[in-house]
């Protein structure tokens, strides 16, 4: 066994590997699936690296050139390469499941300046089970669309500032609206207006092959803990399952009505997540 660049010839070894693994990577397979015409070509704006047992790829890490790390291992015990400490300097953010987390920060001979842990929760298409919707009156849930940036923009810039910015100071409003409309024309957003002002929202950060993950769940705090959430998750996850077989999600374990709203859902805790941030 032993790890080295991926080639073009090793593509479909890495994606039967990835395909077994997805619910726990999708941040992985998602800028996989982006160059999967030529997912080895120059200029390329990530670099994928595999350990192999014979022919069989027992894991993989992306490295993307944000300085984001992203291992999956299939074998918990596995030794990365050892040029990952000559990384260092680019290393801004290692994420997956607690393990292999740990196992990647382990090689670097710097230590994260933040991290946070996770639950992560999936639920596949066989399991859900579309409940009964009551709707309050004057509240509409639906597809969002590009035209819905301005109007819905305010939810989600509040929910990075929230829930995933380190230092709020940091905040950067043009390149957050600039993201935002790249997810609206890109990924799944479903949104609630109540008697016309914007509620609620949540959406897809990530389409695998047969995997959607979810993100972004947010609603204003002065319609919270009235349900709504679980009605745009709903929508949601009505129109993830006509793609995909399984939704995935990871919450902040000290999160507790979130936790509780995903259970509602049907989903199942299924492991530890962890993001390491460095370099900050």
């Amino acid at each position: 066994m032993s790890w080295k660049r991926a080639a073009a010839k090793d593509l479909p070894a890495l994606k039967d590997f990835l395909l077994r693994e997805e619910w726990r990577c999708v941040p992985f397979t998602s800028r996989f699936k982006q160059e999967d015409k030529k997912p080895f070509s120059r200029g390329q704006d990530k670099h994928i690296f595999i350990n192999k047992d014979g022919h069989v790829v027992i894991g993989a890490l992306m490295v993307t050139a944000m300085g984001l790390f992203i291992p999956v291992l299939a074998e918990r015990e596995q030794t990365l390469f050892s040029n990952l400490k000559k990384m260092s300097s680019s290393l801004y953010s290692i994420m997956g499941t607690l393990p292999d987390v740990q196992t990647a920060a382990a090689y670097f001979p710097i230590y994260p300046e933040v991290t946070v842990d996770y639950f992560l929760m999936t639920l596949s298409r066989d399991d859900y089970r579309a409940p009964c919707l009551e709707y309050t009156p004057g509240l509409e849930i639906r597809e969002a669309a590009l035209k819905d940036a301005k109007r819905f923009f305010p939810l989600h810039a509040a929910y990075e500032i929230e829930e995933v910015i380190i230092n709020p100071d940091h905040f950067h409003k043009k390149a957050s609206f600039t993201t935002f409309k790249r997810a609206l024309q890109n990924q799944l957003i479903t949104v609630a207006e109540l008697k016309g002002t914007a509620v609620a929202k949540a959406g897809t950060n990530a389409q695998g092959f047969n995997t959607a993950q979810i993100g972004g769940v947010y609603t204003i705090k002065e319609e919270r803990n009235k349900g709504i959430a679980f009605l745009v998750m709903s929508g949601l996850l009505e129109r993830i399952f006509r793609e995909k077989e399984m939704a995935s999600l990871f919450v902040k374990k000290n999160n507790p009505a979130a936790i509780s709203l995903y259970r509602k859902l049907g989903f199942t805790l299924r492991e530890s997540y962890r993001i390491c941030y460095y370099n900050l």
